[in-house]
């Protein structure tokens, strides 16, 4: 919605194809970021550190999976750790 935003009160002229197209890729790249990562989300479970025992993990590589998981939260949002979803939008901006 910011990125909306903020391309209505540029002075984009809408009318010159070059700059509508670039509108265009910059608004999809956003929304076709976050998707991606949220699919990503969804395949790859990993340990949020607020939620992890982290005191039993060895190597980085343990916190993916559930066997860090405290024994009260099996949400859902507790293995969604990676990859970072502002990482990934801001990274579409450059």
């Amino acid at each position: 919605m910011i990125l909306i935003a903020a391309l209505g009160c540029s002075r984009l002229n809408w009318s010159r194809q070059v700059e509508r197209s670039l509108a265009w890729r910059l608004i999809g790249g956003t929304f076709l970021g976050s998707l991606v990562v949220d699919v990503l989300k969804l395949l790859i479970p990993r340990v949020r550190p607020r939620v992890a025992q982290l005191e039993n993990a060895g190597a980085v590589l343990d916190t993916f999976g559930r066997q860090l998981l405290e024994a009260g939260d099996h949400s859902r949002s507790a293995l969604m750790s990676f990859p970072s979803g502002h990482a990934a939008v801001a990274d579409q901006q450059q």
